[in-house]
């Protein structure tokens, strides 16, 4: 009997093994993201152009051959295909966007880019912002540089970029590119040349040596402990560190949420799969995530949909 039991308990083991590596639906794993690129375009009257759609579920992988829905905000400017090939019908501006519906992530919209349709092909046709770093402190100021492209993308000489920021309260923009960081948040700036836009740059303000703290609680009996800080670094990016105390009982499929509720919905931030079950580990988080913007962080679960434990943010000075 002693030995039978023994045999049950490993073939029950397999089989739940097994069943965890079965893909798992997206229920409960954070936002699906679809990707149209390029984020601007310049096209002559008559010209086509290929727009790509780059879809990443829920969990973070990939998925290819699935049905897209295209869109141009002006089809009196361009007309899109249902492959996402766009023809240049007259001079103007329209706007592209895609669309993938699917079981596990219902529908997902894409990012909005822009394309402008001109007749002359060495007018400005495509405005750039030459800047590598979304992440800023309260009270910096940033010297932005753009450059302004024919349909050839060959740049043109000097012109004048009107700027603009879309949230003066949290930074202003001067006609010179210069940036004055004001208050926490996000601000979109953008550059044109006439009716020429550039792909807004997203910044994300944040305030220096912010930090928050969480101590992790067990859910359902799974033994956890030690705690997680949520602080900006010296580069004011965002990330999560699990202290050198931190321990959590192993389990199938474990990945670490962002979350607003106490357990992961659609709205919440999967941050990975988790590192270790043990010790020191960092997580990077979204540019655009603010530091009070989510309240729990939680070990979860996937393929059962479990939460092992989890943590509430409280604020840490210094």
């Amino acid at each position: 009997m002693g030995v039978f039991f023994k045999i049950y308990i490993t073939v029950l083991s397999i089989l739940l093994i097994s069943a965890c590596g079965k893909e798992a639906n997206d229920k409960a794993l954070g936002l699906a993201k679809l990707e149209v690129s390029p984020a601007g375009q310049g096209l002559l009257v008559g010209d086509s152009f290929q727009y790509i759609a780059k879809f990443i579920d829920a969990r973070g992988v990939e998925q290819t051959d699935l049905e897209v829905e295209w869109f141009s905000s002006n089809m009196n400017v361009a007309t899109i295909s249902a492959q996402g090939k766009v023809v240049g019908v007259s001079e103007g501006r329209s706007q592209i966007s895609a669309r993938i519906t699917t079981d596990g992530s219902g529908v997902t919209e894409s990012n909005i880019v822009e394309l402008t349709v001109v007749n002359d092909p060495l007018v400005p046709a495509k405005v750039v912002i030459n800047n590598t770093d979304n992440n800023v402190m309260i009270g910096s100021a940033v010297l932005l540089s753009a450059d302004v492209f024919n349909v050839d993308g060959v740049i043109l000489d000097a012109e004048t970029i009107f700027w603009a920021s879309d949230d003066e309260a949290i930074a202003t923009v001067d006609e010179f590119g210069l940036v004055n960081v004001l208050s926490a948040g996000t601000v979109n700036i953008t550059a044109s040349v006439g009716n020429v836009f550039s792909p807004v740059l997203t910044l994300t303000v944040r305030v220096e040596n912010n930090r928050r703290v969480a101590s992790f609680q067990s859910v359902g009996g799974y033994n956890i402990s030690g705690e997680a800080t949520l602080q900006v670094t010296a580069e004011g990016k965002l990330e999560v560190v699990f202290a050198t105390g931190f321990s959590v009982e192993d389990g199938p499929g474990l990945e670490v949420f962002l979350s607003n509720t106490q357990s992961p919905t659609v709205n919440s931030v999967n941050l990975g799969p988790l590192q270790s079950t043990s010790g020191l580990q960092t997580y990077a988080v979204p540019p655009t995530v603010l530091i009070d913007d989510y309240a729990w962080i939680i070990i979860h679960c996937v393929p059962f949909d479990v939460v092992f434990g989890r943590g509430k943010f409280e604020d840490l000075e210094g």
